[in-house]
């Protein structure tokens, strides 16, 4: 099973269905309800650790975190309201971190292109959706992991993990607002479950195999 992580785009994209059964999540009450889509939003801190001008060619290292905000329906057209998603946002959240590392390249017009050559990836079930977080100071080290530092936590639970980046790119171009700025993709395979299931996750061929955020936002030095 494999996890993709990208920017949610307008587009005929069907999406496959999979219910969630409230009840089983702690402290919540409701009627199961059918969803193709997790929507949500990501902050990132980019590091650079080397950079030749004369060809335009560095590396970097980041460390980011990701919060859905809730579940889309009719192929992510249509939101989930928060009452039929038994509270959520308010009995409980969803959230990943993750990191990566690689190379980029900056053309002669500016444009940025950023290749992921490692990775690491662990999402959460909130229970009680307290938990906060914070980017590091100073982003790690290559093939380092777990930088972001996480408060109220120790109630979350471990859903899915993977060590295995296998593919990731990106493009921006901030010299032209009208032109993709921080478009991305992650590909992780294989994505582990935990067998950890307090969510509710009742079936559905996406379960666990795809997540979009909308709209995307990294913050880089």
């Amino acid at each position: 099973m494999g996890l993709l992580l990208a920017p949610a785009t307008a587009s005929a994209t069907v999406y496959a269905d999979f219910t969630v059964d409230p009840t089983l999540t702690p402290l919540t009450t409701g009627d199961q309800f059918v969803a193709d889509q997790i929507n949500g939003r990501y902050q990132e801190d980019l590091k650079v650790l080397t950079f030749d001008p004369g060809t335009g060619l560095g590396t970097f290292t980041t460390d980011s975190y990701w919060f859905a905000q809730g579940f889309s329906k009719n192929d992510g057209a249509s939101p989930v309201t928060p009452g039929v998603a038994g509270g959520y946002g308010t009995n409980y959240s969803l959230y990943a971190v993750f990191s990566s590392d690689g190379n980029f390249k900056i053309d002669a017009d500016g444009k940025q292109h950023f290749n992921g050559t490692s990775g690491t990836v662990s999402v959460y079930y909130d229970d009680n959706a307290d938990t906060d977080w914070a980017l590091p100071a100073d982003p790690a080290a290559p093939g380092a992991a777990g930088q972001v530092s996480l408060t109220n936590s120790s109630d979350d639970k471990l859903l899915a993990y993977s060590t295995s980046l296998v593919r990731a790119n990106g493009n921006a171009n901030p010299s032209d607002p009208n032109d993709a700025n921080g478009d991305f993709a992650l590909v992780y395979n294989p994505f582990n479950l935990t067998g950890v299931d307090p969510f509710g996750l009742v079936g559905g061929a996406a379960v666990g195999a795809t997540s979009s955020c909308s709209p995307c936002r990294s913050t880089s030095r």
